[in-house]
């Protein structure tokens, strides 16, 4: 797990460290606020979509009154262990990123941290990879695993939809296909849910009209 600001510099700048001094060079602090800006956006469209995993320390326990000076400081007693943040959260909440902080109406989120195996299905850390125009902005990167995903994009979607309705068709292909990468059960599964619709997922049986959902790049 990594934090939502070392999420945000995978995003900008391919390092969770932080820019080089190369990648920076001739940009002033606002063209570098606006780049991580951006991609907090690209962040927060794929959590908000529920297609990138978070957790943090939770608390419903307010403060007194008298010791409030703002509303994140109006929770107190947060849980030792990270709870999953439901995807409905993000946009019902005050978050501020650089501090891994979502305050809601009825409790905060502190700590927050996002899955790195998500991340690297997402947004492959790959300094030479082309972004590739799609959600979230993926890159086709050369790796075993997202090979393989580009051939199951081969092999189950046409023309921006998928022809094959159920998972398990998918999960048993994937275990077939060994000849990028072995996977497990569970890490078929996982593949299996992002190259579904998005609906599908959420137990829907056809894909919403209202759904912005575009299909994965091939």
């Amino acid at each position: 797990m990594i934090s939502l600001k070392q999420a945000v510099s995978w995003v900008a700048f391919d390092s969770v460290e932080g820019p080089i001094p190369e990648q920076v060079e001739g940009m002033g602090s606002q063209e570098i606020y606006q780049k991580e800006e951006a991609a907090w956006q690209e962040l927060l469209s794929a959590l908000v979509e529920g297609d990138l995993v978070a957790k943090g320390r939770y608390s419903n326990r307010q403060r007194p009154q008298w010791q409030v000076v703002n509303p994140e400081e109006a929770w107190q007693g947060h849980s030792p262990s990270p709870k999953p943040i439901a995807p409905d959260a993000w946009a019902a909440g005050n978050l501020d990123w650089r501090y891994g902080q979502l305050t809601l109406v009825d409790g905060q989120f502190i700590e927050i941290e996002v899955s790195k195996v998500f991340m690297q299905l997402i947004w492959p850390l790959d300094g030479n990879a082309p972004v590739v125009q799609g959600t979230h902005g993926i890159r086709r990167a050369v790796t075993p695993y997202l090979e393989l995903i580009n051939a199951a994009v081969d092999e189950f979607w046409k023309d921006g939809e998928i022809i094959e309705n159920k998972k398990e068709p998918i999960v048993e292909w994937l275990q077939k296909n060994t000849d990028f990468v072995k996977l497990s059960q569970n890490e078929a599964k996982l593949m299996g849910t992002f190259l579904r619709h998005p609906d599908k997922k959420r137990g829907g049986n056809t894909p919403s009209s209202s759904s912005s959902y575009k299909g994965l790049p091939t």
